[in-house]
């Protein structure tokens, strides 16, 4: 069995502020858009997005129940352009040594996405 993954769901809050942080910051390329649901494009995969969720709170050790990984080729050049943006992001960028750098930012309902550009092939083994 070879599994891929090609399709990841959220649902958020506030569909509005959520348009706006995947479209307008993040910058995301749109598929489809309407009132209450919307789906972009993140290289291979496709985020499709719903209004009517529930805005969670982190958890004690600040952390959110799922991540996304968003890959990038030039860590640096990303974060000058996302931050010209209005993107705040948690911190400095962090290394995860000798597998990639990378930055981690939230989305308006507490969805923590890190923006990541790989020093080694994320798919090889250690």
């Amino acid at each position: 069995m070879d599994l891929t993954c090609c399709h990841v769901m959220l649902s958020v809050s506030d569909i509005d502020a959520a348009k706006e942080f995947y479209l307008d910051k993040l910058g995301l390329m749109v598929i489809e858009s309407y009132p209450k649901f919307f789906a972009v494009k993140a290289g291979d995969v496709r985020f499709s997005i719903f209004a009517g969720g529930v805005k969670r709170p982190l958890g004690d050790d600040g952390d959110s129940p799922a991540s996304i990984i968003l890959r990038t080729a030039d860590l640096a050049a990303t974060m000058t352009e996302l931050a010209a943006r209005g993107i705040e992001f948690e911190g400095e960028a962090a290394e995860a040594p000798n597998f990639m750098r990378y930055v981690s930012l939230l989305d308006p309902d507490g969805n923590r996405l890190h923006i990541a550009q790989y020093l080694a092939d994320p798919f090889a083994a250690a």
